[in-house]
């Protein structure tokens, strides 16, 4: 199997789709991937996109994609796979995979590409977003970049296609806008964690001091510590 894991296998696998009315129309003949912003009455689809969203040592010395792919199912079907096996994708609908036939390599033929002539996109952004785990159970993954500005009162559709089950485990998903810096972004439990152990700290340092001043260890000089062993 490749990609291999646990983490690899539940990738998030829920699509967003941009309004094929507005992607197609004269004004954005090339946009593949946008979303639909109503802004003062007029509605208009606004380019989002995923590159940049992966740590750059992460894009390029940690995840390669194969220079010589194979075609992806299993050459002996009827057993258990064997050394002569071809690469499989962990599933036929897999969402991150790219095709050996040129004929489906553009973004409007991929998903017509035949399920023995795929192999994973393991250098994908967006499945490298997902590979780097988070150390808490409620936590948010870049998906998208917007470039240019939102304004107030502006109307934002999203069509989704809800796949990926959190029924069985009582989650949730929600799908958070937010201006990010070149110091991050929004992350309240991090400045509140930062504002409490600091808070702490002071509290320690001040206690350790009135201790050290109320009843701090009294130090002799050598000659007096001298006298007192010679008596």
């Amino acid at each position: 199997m490749y990609p291999c894991g646990l983490i690899a296998w539940s990738v998030f696998n829920d699509t967003f789709y941009n309004s094929k009315a507005l992607s197609n129309s004269p004004a954005t003949p090339n946009m593949t991937d946008c979303v639909t912003v109503m802004r003062k009455g007029v509605s208009t689809c606004i380019a989002w996109k995923t590159d940049g969203i992966a740590w750059s040592s992460d894009l390029e010395k940690k995840f390669k994609v194969s220079s010589d792919p194979q075609p992806t199912s299993v050459c002996n079907p009827a057993g258990a796979p064997t050394s002569e096996s071809c690469i499989a994708l962990p599933y036929d609908s897999y969402k991150y995979f790219k095709c050996t036939d040129a004929a489906f390599s553009t973004p409007e033929t991929k998903n017509d590409c035949p399920k023995d002539a795929r192999y994973a996109d393991v250098a994908n952004e967006e499945f490298i977003v997902w590979m780097r785990t988070s150390g808490l159970p409620d936590f948010r993954k870049l998906h998208r970049i917007i470039d240019k500005d939102l304004k107030k009162d502006d109307v934002i559709t999203l069509k989704v296609n809800n796949v990926f089950p959190v029924d069985a485990f009582s989650g949730e998903k929600r799908i958070v806008l937010s201006t990010t810096t070149w110091i991050g972004g929004k992350n309240q439990f991090l400045g509140w964690a930062y504002i409490v152990v600091s808070i702490l700290c002071l509290l320690l340092a001040l206690a350790f001091l009135a201790k050290q001043m109320t009843s701090g260890r009294i130090t002799s000089n050598s000659d007096e510590m001298g006298k007192a062993l010679a008596t």
